[in-house]
């Protein structure tokens, strides 16, 4: 009897093994869910989400069980409209045979059948053998967890996903509105595009304005002391004032009667009038957060009483107090420039044996020096207001700074 017992328990053992995936880092894979959309997976890693894989086949008792469990998590986390993507991928079946299971277990999240949706191929790519196994990917396209099981309630799921950062949310049928890409010119000749900033995992804040506008002459100040808050554009956020409606000099006429330092680009001459169409702006002031998954996070921070104010509604998202000047990308050892902010010259000390790049916000190489002394003076008269980054590399390995040039 006991060895019966055992024996049982091995077997129980193999097959709770076998049933998660034996991958650690996601494969990619587009199909199509039994309503006729496509899902691809690396488009909502790649957009900041994580992704919730729930392997199925219909005849499956324990998927049956499990389906409305994921059905209550998908809708706690807001019906894919938030954090978190729920999928259903089916193994064998057809797209009739899936909406019946839906429709039975109340699945509500997007199912793909395994023959006309392309499921049987996902499962057969994830190594799956035993169902159900629903596993977690996150945006860095880890394979977090490979089996969460067992699955007594949704409240399991739900307790393995918020560690790690999707929360509950609304299921109001919306999705998060993304960015869309630009390229403006600031009063002072400087380009800015926005991917290019959000890619490098900056949140851009945007200052929408006019200059005859007594609210948008109210807020500017504001805006500025936030931008000094968190290292002048040096740091975790940029700041862009962008103008509806006048030229380079009216634009610099208000920013030097209302203290804005933060780069500001006029509506005729830079862009402004245009990025203000394509936003659909049609109220001065709208300030807006955009975050590095290009998700626009707070179309309309309001009201902004004081600098703190907005402050406050921008650091829950990531961004930290800075010093104006230099930002570090990595951990940095020894190197010292200065001054913050540059001139025509810049000093860089105990960086010898390194070679520097320089990169403007567009990713361009502008200047590119070996560095031979403990202590050398770089000379930057060519380079225009504006920030560049600064790349240290070696044999061994590569640092990474971002200073502001001010002529």
């Amino acid at each position: 009897m006991r060895k019966n017992l055992f024996f049982l328990l091995f077997l129980f053992s193999i097959s709770v093994s076998f049933a998660q995936t034996s991958l650690t880092e996601a494969v990619d894979f587009t199909v199509t869910d039994v309503e006729g959309h496509e899902h691809h997976l690396f488009d909502y890693l790649d957009n900041g989400k994580y992704v919730l894989i729930d392997f199925f086949f219909t005849t499956c008792g324990p998927c049956q069980q499990t389906a409305p469990k994921v059905s209550e998590a998908y809708e706690y986390f807001g019906c894919n409209s938030a954090d978190l993507i729920v999928l259903g991928i089916d193994n064998g079946d057809s797209d009739a045979q899936v909406i019946a299971f839906d429709e039975s277990y109340g699945s509500t999240y997007p199912s793909v059948s395994g023959i006309e949706g392309g499921g049987t191929a996902v499962c057969s790519a994830y190594g799956i053998s035993l169902y159900p196994c629903v596993i977690l990917i996150a945006p860095d396209r880890q394979i977090v967890n490979q089996d969460i099981w067992p699955i007594p309630s949704a409240q399991t799921i739900i307790d393995v996903v918020v560690p790690y950062g999707p929360q509950e949310a609304d299921c109001d049928g919306n999705q998060p509105e993304i960015a869309e890409d630009f390229t403006v010119t600031d009063i002072e000749g400087v380009e800015h595009n926005l991917y290019d900033y959000l890619n490098n995992d900056k949140h851009v804040l945007l200052n929408f304005f006019e200059t005859t506008d007594e609210e948008s002459q109210e807020t500017a100040p504001k805006v500025n002391e936030a931008y000094q808050y968190f290292g002048c554009n040096s740091a975790d956020l940029v700041v862009i004032g962008v103008n509806h409606g006048t030229n380079n000099a009216d634009v610099g006429a208000f920013n030097d009667t209302y203290g804005c330092e933060y780069p500001s680009v006029s509506g005729t001459e830079g862009g402004g009038d245009s990025l203000c169409s394509s936003y659909a702006i049609n109220s001065f002031p709208t300030v807006m957060l955009i975050a590095p998954n290009k998700e626009i996070i707070n179309s309309n921070i309001t009201p902004i009483e004081t600098g703190q104010t907005l402050i406050d509604s921008i650091s829950p998202y990531g961004p930290q107090e800075a010093e104006c000047g230099v930002g570090i990308y990595e951990n940095l050892n020894n190197i010292d420039i200065y001054p913050v902010p540059a001139n025509d010259f810049v000093k860089i000390a105990n960086a010898q044996g390194y070679y520097l790049s320089v990169y403007n916000t567009n990713g361009q190489i502008v200047l590119q020096k070996n560095i031979i002394s403990n202590t050398e003076a770089i000379n930057l008269e060519k380079l225009c207001t504006g920030i560049y980054m600064l790349k240290f590399s070696n044999e061994l390995d590569a640092k990474k700074f971002t200073i502001s040039v001010v002529k």
